[in-house]
């Protein structure tokens, strides 16, 4: 697993995971993240996940969003100040639309995208 957690000048979270990532590892991610995010006053996040693997179930996937918010509110942050953009690749899409559907029926700004530019243009819209 690698990965890395930055704030970028343009005004958002950049994460960045490559390599094989398990529901563990994921969930590390997570918890950087918004510590990050939460200590900068940003919510504004963009995941790229091009070059990871990450293998989870569909109930793993349908749990996520509620996990997400868990971590956030444990911050003393509400998960619904939060807006996500997620990168990934072609073949990964139809799996994960599951997670943006999930997120945004529990009121979560979150977007899937194929396109980094498109993802970020999203991201830092009103």
């Amino acid at each position: 697993m690698n990965f890395s957690i930055n704030y970028d000048e343009a005004g958002f979270v950049l994460v960045v995971c490559e390599g094989n990532l398990t529901l563990s590892d994921i969930n590390e991610v997570i918890q950087q993240g918004a510590a990050l995010a939460v200590a900068r006053s940003c919510f504004l996040v963009l995941s790229d996940f091009r070059k990871m693997y990450l293998t989870i179930s569909v109930s793993d996937i349908y749990k996520m969003p509620e996990y997400i918010a868990s971590i956030i509110k444990e911050m003393k942050e509400s998960a619904y100040k939060f807006k996500r953009a997620l990168v990934l690749r072609p073949d990964q899409l139809a799996k994960y639309k599951f997670f943006e559907t999930v997120s945004v029926n529990r009121s979560q700004k979150v977007c899937i995208f194929a396109n980094m530019d498109e993802a970020r243009a999203w991201l830092l819209s009103e």
